[in-house]
């Protein structure tokens, strides 16, 4: 259980209710939770959200430890289909990395989210290239396994972002809708959906963004 309050008065007034109830082992500061690891520092009141170890246990599952890193998740889109084939489909564990990938992406790498959104649409037929672009983005989270989110306690102003691309997908010319929402200048929450019907003009298409960006939020 992780216990979070204003205080740490607050925090151990309810460990102490809770220790007269139950068998309770207090473990401290938090510093792993769930595949993420926290560094918190109580002094500047920063903590650090990240997913080294994690990324580092996907690496090695698929066998890619030892490939070498790329600077960017995804190539363009235009390759990335589900007409091929099917002779091209192999047996790969692709819907499994797909998953792994996903809660990476969700959780503190907003920067393979589109990607990975990308990619868990072929969830169904995959073929060798979806499976060669899914490795790449674990190419690029072999070199950035690093990066996370950093939060401060003076950081309070609230910012939402979207933006949308027009009639990306070739097979039903719909749009993909982002959005992100910023606390100082971390982003806390973001997404990325294909919209459920065709946006006939730039406009539409920035509109739908920004109801699904609101709506989310």
């Amino acid at each position: 259980m992780i216990i979070m309050a204003n205080t740490f008065s607050a925090t151990q007034y309810l460990k102490d209710i809770l220790n007269a109830e139950f068998d309770m082992e207090d473990m401290g500061v938090i510093s792993f939770c769930l595949g993420i690891d926290i560094l918190y520092n109580q002094d500047k009141r920063v903590i650090h959200f990240s997913q080294q170890g994690y990324i580092s246990q996907i690496l090695e599952r698929f066998h890619m430890a030892s490939c070498y890193p790329t600077s960017m998740p995804m190539e363009g889109l235009s390759h990335l289909s589900d007409f091929h084939n099917k002779g091209d489909t192999v047996n790969f564990p692709y819907r499994s990395l797909i998953g792994s990938l996903m809660y990476a992406s969700i959780c503190t790498r907003p920067d393979i989210s589109f990607a990975t959104n990308k990619l868990s649409q072929f969830l169904e037929n995959p073929s060798p290239t979806h499976w060669k672009a899914a490795k790449r983005i674990l190419k690029y989270l072999k070199g950035t396994s690093d990066l996370g989110l950093t939060f401060q306690a003076s950081s309070s102003n609230i910012r939402l972002h979207v933006d949308a691309d027009w009639a990306s997908d070739p097979t039903n010319w719909k749009s993909i809708s982002g959005y992100c929402v910023f606390i100082g200048n971390v982003v806390a929450l973001w997404g990325s959906k294909k919209q459920n019907s065709v946006a006939l003009s730039t406009t539409e298409v920035e509109y739908m963004a920004l109801t699904y960006g609101i709506k989310e939020v």
